[in-house]
């Protein structure tokens, strides 16, 4: 395998700050959302995903798209699989610094795992599910609330009807104060 010299001096200049070498220490061992890497390096999102698009742009990390999630792991283009996994071997595994980011992500994992317990579900997704299964016509009002008036109250009802099917057929149908 032979680079082009210009091929190499990118990914040299990628690699070239301790922020992206720890980037991809973390890439090598899962794929992260950025938000996850973020709070293992304890940087802001913003800069850490201008230090991912950095990496993604020489090639070294790809992109993988989830839901309305992005998460990034090592580019499995054979010759940048290789730098990389290269430049890895050179590194201290056991530095503080590197276990540290390790054990952090793991931890945001498992807190992102067990706080959606939903997958890749989005928040909309997980609300509307909660207001379909509390059975969506008693849960339209809450209490203390004005019940909608005219125009508000029929777009209300089609709502209803399109998130619970069959609720016509509900003899609380008609009382609902919404």
């Amino acid at each position: 395998m032979t680079l082009a010299p210009t091929v190499l001096v990118r990914w040299l200049r990628a690699v070239g700050e301790p922020s992206r070498l720890r980037l991809l220490a973390l890439c090598a061992d899962a794929a992260l959302s950025v938000s996850d890497m973020a709070q293992a390096l304890k940087q802001s999102e913003p800069r850490v995903s201008r230090h991912l698009k950095i990496l993604s742009e020489a090639g070294l990390i790809e992109r993988l798209r989830q839901g309305q999630w992005v998460h990034y792991r090592l580019a499995v283009a054979p010759e940048a699989s290789s730098f990389v996994r290269g430049l890895l071997a050179q590194l201290d595994r056991r530095d503080a610094q590197l276990l540290h980011d390790a054990t952090s992500a793991r931890a945001a994992i498992a807190a992102d795992a067990q706080e959606a317990g939903h997958g890749t579900e989005s928040r909309l997704g997980r609300a509307l599910g909660e207001f379909v299964s509390a059975g969506a016509p008693a849960a339209v009002h809450g209490a203390g609330t004005q019940p909608a008036r005219g125009a508000g109250r029929a777009r209300i009802r089609r709502a209803a009807r399109f998130l619970v099917p069959g609720a016509e057929g509900c003899p609380r149908w008609r009382s609902i104060r919404v």
